[in-house]
């Protein structure tokens, strides 16, 4: 179906529009309607889709100005204040490779724990043996 055009086999197929539909002014008249009901709902699907497309543009053009204006702004800054906020970023990423590796070492332990546990369990169990071996 080609833009803009209508389905008008539909209606003129039907035996049930014919019946409803004495005259053929009437027809037309449903035809239109269903035309122009069909056409509203294509427009709003172009309007859908276009507005999906300039949000998705509007907000890959924000992230591009962000960067930029970011950097005239650091670019304007003192050298002492720019080696200030360097090394800050460099803390912020120790503290989170810490978190992590603080992570990690509490799952480990965790593990450990569980077979040292399970050792614990079996040396009590050679305790009870031997010690029956030499009870007898």
């Amino acid at each position: 179906m080609r833009e803009g055009e209508c389905r008008t086999d539909f209606f003129l197929n039907s035996q049930f529009a014919m019946q409803r539909h004495e005259s053929s002014k009437e027809v037309c008249t449903w035809l239109t309607l269903f035309c122009s009901l069909q056409l509203r709902a294509e427009i709003k699907e172009e309007i859908r889709i276009i507005q999906e497309k300039l949000e998705k543009q509007f907000k890959k053009e924000l992230v591009v100005m962000d960067a930029k204006y970011r950097q005239v702004a650091f670019d304007k800054l003192p050298d002492k204040k720019k080696k200030a906020l360097l090394e800050n970023a460099k803390l912020q990423e120790e503290i989170v490779m810490q978190k992590i590796g603080m992570v990690n070492l509490g799952e480990r332990m965790l593990v450990e724990e569980n077979q040292l546990q399970e050792i614990r369990k079996e040396a009590d169990m050679w305790e009870e043996k031997s010690a029956a071996m030499n009870g007898r």
